[in-house]
């Protein structure tokens, strides 16, 4: 099954996540506009657990946890560097990052700081990751900023553990927020 979808630019992934899209050249309009979306060959899954962006220098090592984390169910787009994560985060914020500490030139710290201290992405979820597993680095990590650290090598169960908890714990922090606006909670004024 084939449908044409127009859009002035090229599809992806962030704006058509059900199909997977190849631009064709047809006499009938521009490649740039003019898109082929194929249906993938099994059913979009009916669960959606998460929009992930997976921030590692390494290609080998990004591909393979993102298409792990992809057949477990999650979207993953993936940053080489922190000017593609800003870039990507700035179009659309994930669920959670996954930062590796490995970027050249400190690039990784800076990013974790710059996220903390953006209004838009000041609580999103970040678990570093790194070779480092001494005691005094995972402190240093962690007081960054990121609300977990896992060190390499990865156990792909413990990393899916990890992040499905701090989904968890992200989404009963928005509930909570959410029934207090809802109730009609307001934040105790300095009078009292």
């Amino acid at each position: 099954m084939q449908r044409t979808l127009a859009y002035p630019h090229a599809a992806t992934p962030a704006t058509d996540p059900d199909c997977t899209c190849d631009a064709l050249a047809t006499p009938a309009a521009p490649p740039s506009l003019r898109i082929i979306a194929r249906s993938r060959a099994q059913p979009p899954q009916r669960t959606y657990r998460g929009h992930l962006l997976l921030v590692d220098a390494d290609a080998a090592a990004r591909d393979f946890l993102g298409r792990f984390l992809q057949r477990r169910g999650y979207r993953v787009w993936g940053a080489d560097n922190a000017a593609a994560a800003r870039a990507m985060i700035a179009h659309r914020t994930p669920d959670l990052v996954l930062l590796d500490m490995g970027l050249p030139r400190h690039s990784s710290a800076h990013l974790l700081r710059a996220l903390r201290q953006q209004r838009p992405t000041a609580a999103l979820p970040i678990i570093l990751i790194s070779a480092a597993t001494a005691a005094h680095d995972i402190r240093h990590g962690l007081a960054l900023g990121a609300d977990d650290y896992l060190t390499k090598p990865l156990e792909l169960s413990l990393v899916e553990a990890h992040i499905e908890a701090l989904l968890r714990r992200t989404a009963r922090t928005y509930l909570a927020l959410a029934e207090d606006l809802a109730a009609g909670f307001s934040a105790p004024s300095m009078n009292e």
